[in-house]
C-alpha cells in the first residue's frame, strides 16, 4: 500500500479589496489571506500545525505582501 503524507502551507481568503501594488505600479485588486501549515495525508490538509499569519496577494501579478509594508498601503 502506498501512503502519501507530508506538509504544505495553505492560504484561506479572509477578505478582498483594492490597493496600490508597488510591483504593478497601479491600483489593483487584492485578497487578504491567512496562511497555515498543515500535515497532509494523500495530498489533503488534515491536521493544522503552524500559523504563518496573514498576507496580501495582488490578483494581477500574484506578488505577496505583509500588511503594513510598502506596496500594501
Amino acid at each position: 500500500m502506498l501512503l502519501l503524507f507530508g506538509t504544505r502551507i495553505v492560504g484561506f481568503v479572509k477578505g478582498k479589496g483594492f490597493f496600490f501594488c508597488s510591483n504593478c505600479r497601479a491600483e489593483r485588486a487584492y485578497k487578504l489571506k491567512h496562511y497555515r501549515r498543515y500535515f497532509t495525508l494523500f495530498l489533503l490538509p488534515v491536521i493544522p500545525l503552524e500559523d504563518y499569519g496573514i498576507g496580501i496577494e495582488c490578483q494581477t501579478c500574484k506578488k505577496k505582501y505583509e500588511p503594513g509594508t510598502e506596496g500594501a498601503q
